[in-house]
């Protein structure tokens, strides 16, 4: 004959253990939020607001800072809710195509660089470095030039030029970025620009004053 529990007995009424009654226990790596035991929560609000503050983009240190596991960034750059910007830069959506984005992009990416070059000069809105608005967005889709005063590291992304130094390059900050400062700029855009396109340059902005 089959056993029913004693309805007078309380002790019988009840399950004996958490997951007898159907409520989740907490064991190692088993956390839906923080993926290992102990860990601290993933803070999506945390996320929103520092992404906000940088142009859409974060990287994966202060994603693992704020909570987030390996697993998770990778289920939401799958997803397609995140994008992937090589191995340490995460866009909350699609990748910047503008040219604040694109540096903002590059900043990051290079910690301890400054934006430099024919970059730092769009950056500053020097003039003489292109004659119509379709040369300008030209520019601003070739590779972003970075300075840097570090020794080689990690390898950086494809988009980047990245201009090694012995000395770090003088630098400012500027909408939020790293960039070489005016005088910087174009004792670099010296060295890379044919003499007449430097001439217009230097110029052009002297004239601007």
């Amino acid at each position: 004959h089959k056993r029913f529990p004693d309805r007078g007995d309380p002790s019988s009424a009840r399950p004996s253990t958490p997951a007898e009654a159907g409520q989740w226990v907490a064991v190692p790596g088993d956390n839906p939020c923080s993926g290992s035991y102990g860990a601290p929560m993933a803070n999506e609000a945390a996320v929103t607001v520092l992404a906000a503050q940088q142009r859409g983009l974060i990287t994966r240190a202060q994603l693992t800072r704020l909570g987030f596991t390996k697993a998770m960034v990778g289920h939401r750059c799958r997803t397609g809710q995140w994008t992937a910007l090589g191995r340490s830069l995460i866009a909350l959506g699609l990748a910047p195509t503008g040219l604040w984005g694109r540096a903002t992009v590059a900043s990051l990416a290079v910690p301890e660089g400054a934006i430099s070059h024919r970059w730092a000069a769009l950056l500053h809105d020097l003039p003489g470095l292109w004659s119509t608005e379709s040369e300008r967005r030209i520019m601003i889709g070739r590779r972003v030039d970075v300075s840097t005063g570090a020794g080689r590291g990690a390898p950086l992304p494809d988009h980047l030029v990245v201009h090694r130094r012995t000395r770090r390059p003088r630098s400012q900050h500027l909408g939020g970025v790293r960039v070489t400062t005016v005088p910087q700029t174009m004792l670099d855009l010296a060295a890379v620009l044919p003499e007449h396109a430097m001439d217009r340059v230097l110029d052009m902005s002297l004239a601007q004053g």
